[in-house]
């Protein structure tokens, strides 16, 4: 069976969190803009979909 250092886990999810709200924050100004580049939005969906779903659900 595999040891799963628990306090390193939670770290790392941690972390994940404050990425992902910087990321929503970020979404949230390109989106208020009088004119959002669609580009920029694209982005910050494909990392809401790669890094989220991939990186983050799979540590938890």
């Amino acid at each position: 069976m595999v040891r799963v250092r628990v306090k390193y886990v939670t770290g790392v999810l941690r972390e994940h969190h404050d990425k992902i709200l910087e990321a929503l924050q970020l979404l949230e100004r390109v989106l208020s803009s009088p004119s959002p580049d669609p580009d920029d939005v694209l982005k910050l969906v494909q990392f809401a979909q790669r890094f989220v779903d991939a990186c983050h659900h799979g540590v938890e």
